[in-house]
């Protein structure tokens, strides 16, 4: 599979964390466990016991092949699930009933919905999701270009089903490897389960990174067989229903919170929330009676409205839903948490007895975003090719998307895509408009397509980033889980799937969007400290507080972007302070935008020493910054150091590429200055890197020839 990046710097070779392997190649231990003979395992707490091929009473391999008569399972990519598809009957698993499926790429099916598997796999069993895992060989599978990596799955709609991955690849950085073939069975004879092993050739697991063994719904109860053991070729698993079932179980959850699987919502201010839930019984045993409760609060966990529901009677496997009418209608924009919870006397599992959601209350013409605009995390995919996108539910149809946009930590040519939700189930499907973004920025990166060229009269639509050719492009994630995740983020690496990080995190991109034909007034600046017809000049090592008062005459939010001599600063706040270290000209400047518009103002000071013997104190904190910029050929790198370190200044290209070192070795506390002639460069992007013990800076320099 293509990898994920967890960055230090916006620099792609710097402190790089690869999520499927280790540091580098001899931190991969390559050798093959095989499992042990004569293998029995159980009982779990239900009571599911398991016997390989070589128990004296254990199951006989015998392959069954579907490839002619099953259906094949279309749309596997990397690290996907695709379905959902029917058992054909009613298959009885632990305490309760399923009917359906989920297929994954990397080995296993799944009889519910929310989550995926991707390496690294976690145990069996794991409370996070997904749950339900029926797992006959996790590993890390690929699908997709011209692998022969095939699934196919069968039913006689009477007792029997059959799932089958066949010549299926494993995954490898340069390039898939192997030839695996393994299948499952479910007999409703015997509510037992079945995984056979055929031949598979050479191609270990990446990490052997191997999980067999079987969950259930809460994923508290669970069989593995085998972690990072390879099962061994023509052999066979069985696991046995228990003959006598002691296990009570009391459990309700909540398994849909305004929709299913309980995502994120925006709602126009001023409208009329009419709130729904679903509250499943996951236990075996009939309930007489429970409560339930839709709460909507703000981000800081202050009530705001709420409603009760006294549930009654409720079998296993059974879903009741309830709604609230009418439960609140906001008045204020803003981010808000739907909170749903059920409370039942004996259950024994509170992991889904509370769920919480966004709920985003917007004015149009407005941005569409489930990030709070920090990013915590960075992703990227390792070779370049992939991509990240976030659903979006417009509050209002029709509705014209007027921007997309992007957050970039680490620089590299991408493109923005606008993707209908014609993909099987809703997912992404055909990419609408898209706009490559060649030379983008550190932070959000905006594409703007023509005047109504792209209106949305139903359902959904997809904002998505996606880079090709080798792109180091990084992008970042928000996973700020207090004030909800939206269960929104699908992932890309040659199809499209849900996220693994569906229930952890939110991808960076948003859209702003408006009624067809609304009119959008321009920001205004009516104040900034200091007076930039004031301050013209101060004294070198000082640092100095600016702020900006912005009005919107529609209402809308707006963001800030502070710069220095046209180098990015700050955060997306009204106030920045920066300590002056360059001498003589410098520029600072504040741009104020809506979603359309933007307005500007800028400070132009010169910095100046009062005399040689005189300097100010030591500086409080590290720093670099670089004059002229842009520039041609030559520019001065002056930097700061609060106390004695040892330091080093290199640059880097867009690429990740160490291109030269400038300083390298100890140097006193106090600001110091190194010149870069760039005269054998070609004209682009680069980045100065200052790296000390405990600090890292950078500052972006243009190199204009």
């Amino acid at each position: 599979m293509k990898r994920w990046f967890l960055f230090a710097l916006l620099i792609a070779s710097l402190s790089v964390a690869m999520a499927k392997s280790g540091a580098g190649p001899d931190d991969v231990w390559h050798g093959r466990v095989q499992h042990s003979l004569d293998t029995q395992w159980g009982p779990d707490t239900y009571g599911y016991t398991a016997k390989d091929s070589n128990e004296p009473d254990g199951p006989t391999f015998a392959w069954i092949d579907i490839t002619e008569d099953g259906t094949m399972v279309t749309d596997l990519s990397d690290d996907n699930v695709v379905g959902v598809f029917p058992i054909g009957w009613t298959f009885h698993y632990y305490w309760y009933d399923v009917t359906q499926f989920w297929v994954g790429s990397n080995g296993y099916i799944k009889f519910s919905t929310a989550g995926q598997l991707s390496q690294t796999f976690p145990t069996i069993p794991a409370s996070s999701l997904p749950n339900d895992v029926v797992a006959p060989y996790i590993g890390d599978w690929y699908f997709g270009g011209a692998d022969p990596s095939e699934c196919y799955y069968w039913s006689n709609d009477v007792d029997t089903l059959i799932v089958s991955w066949v010549n299926v690849t494993a995954w490898a950085q340069g390039g898939n490897v192997g030839n695996h073939n393994f299948q499952l069975i479910l007999s409703g004879v015997d509510s037992s389960i079945t995984f056979q092993y055929g031949t598979s050739t050479t191609g270990d697991v990446s990490n052997n990174d191997i999980k067999i063994g079987i969950e259930n719904v809460t994923g508290q109860l669970g069989i593995l067989n085998y972690s990072a053991v390879y099962p061994a070729n023509s052999s066979a698993i069985k696991f046995y229903y228990p003959e006598t079932v002691t296990y009570v179980a009391h459990d309700l959850g909540i398994s849909g919170l305004q929709n299913q699987p309980s995502q994120g919502i925006f709602l126009l201010n001023g409208d009329t929330l009419n709130a729904w839930m679903q509250i499943r019984n996951y236990g075996n045993q009939t309930e007489s009676s429970y409560t339930a409760n839709f709460a909507v609060r703000s981000v800081s966990n202050t009530l705001i409205t709420s409603g009760h529901y006294d549930g009654s009677t409720i079998a296993p496997a059974e879903a009741q839903s309830t709604t609230f009418p009418e439960l609140w209608i906001p008045s204020v924009d803003g981010l808000y948490k739907m909170v749903g919870t059920d409370t039942l006397t004996g259950d024994i599992y509170s992991g889904n007895n509370s769920i919480t959601s966004e709920l985003h209350v917007v004015t149009l013409p407005g941005e569409l975003a489930y990030d709070d605009g920090a990013s915590d995390r960075d992703w990227g995919w390792a070779g370049g090719e992939g991509g990240m996108a976030m659903q979006f539910v417009p509050p209002v149809y029709p509705c014209e998307i007027v921007n997309a946009s992007a957050y970039c930590t680490v620089v590299g040519p991408f493109e923005i895509q606008i993707i209908d939700d014609n993909g099987p189930g809703g997912s992404p499907g055909d990419v609408i408009w898209s706009q490559e973004v060649a030379t983008p920025i550190t932070g959000w990166n905006v594409v703007l397509p023509d005047s109504a060229e792209v209106v949305i009269e139903e359902g959904s639509f997809y904002v998505a980033w996606y880079t090709t050719n080798g792109s180091a492009a990084n992008f970042g994630m928000d996973t700020t889980s207090s004030q909800g995740i939206s269960r929104r983020s699908w992932e890309a690496a040659g199809g499209w799937a849900e996220n693994r990080l569906l229930n952890e995190a939110d991808v960076m991109v948003r859209a702003t969007v408006r009624i067809p034909g609304q009119v959008n007034h321009p920001p205004v600046i009516t104040g900034a400290t200091p007076n930039p017809d004031s301050l013209d000049f101060v004294l070198f090592n000082t640092t100095i507080p600016f702020a900006v008062l912005a009005e919107d005459p529609d209402g809308q939010q707006l963001h800030y972007q502070w710069y220095h001599n046209g180098s990015p600063r700050g955060n997306d706040e009204a106030t920045y302070s920066h300590r002056f270290i360059t001498l003589h000209a410098n520029t600072i400047k504040c741009v104020v935008c809506d979603f359309e518009f933007c307005d500007s103002i800028e400070w132009n000071i010169a910095v100046e020493l009062t005399n040689l013997n005189d300097l100010p104190g030591l500086p409080e904190d590290f720093a670099i910054e670089a004059y002229p910029n842009p520039f041609n050929p030559q520019s001065t790198i002056n930097f700061a150091l609060p106390q004695q370190s040892d330091v080093r200044i290199a640059i880097f290209n867009l690429a990740g590429q160490e291109v030269t070192v400038l300083q390298d070795g100890p140097l006193t506390a106090g600001v110091h200055s190194v010149q870069w002639n760039a005269s054998d460069m070609a004209t682009g992007t680069y980045f100065a890197v200052l790296r000390a013990p405990g600090a890292e800076r950078i500052t972006k320099l243009l190199l204009l020839k």
